[in-house]
């Protein structure tokens, strides 16, 4: 999640996939860091998109609202295709 601290004017974070891939447990340690960092910077993000990614896993869905929470401006968020 470096690149979510170089990107200074990052306000759209997409994340696509397929109905293989489910998320493990560093994935979003890496994206709980980098949105610590933006917050930390000063910075949110104004919509978050997960497209067919989450799975059927039960941690996906408990470890999204960590990921979530630094960005109180939110404006849109989108699940397509995901199980939460």
């Amino acid at each position: 999640m470096v690149l979510l601290t170089k990107l200074t004017k990052l306000r759209v974070l997409k994340f696509e996939g397929n109905s293989t891939v489910h998320l493990g447990l560093d994935f979003f340690k890496f994206v709980i860091k980098g949105m610590n960092y933006m917050a930390k910077d000063g910075r949110q993000l104004e919509k978050f998109q997960m497209n067919n990614l989450l799975g059927l896993t039960g941690f996906a869905s408990d470890n999204l609202y960590p990921c979530l929470k630094p960005n109180s401006n939110l404006v849109s968020l989108n699940f397509s295709k995901s199980s939460i």
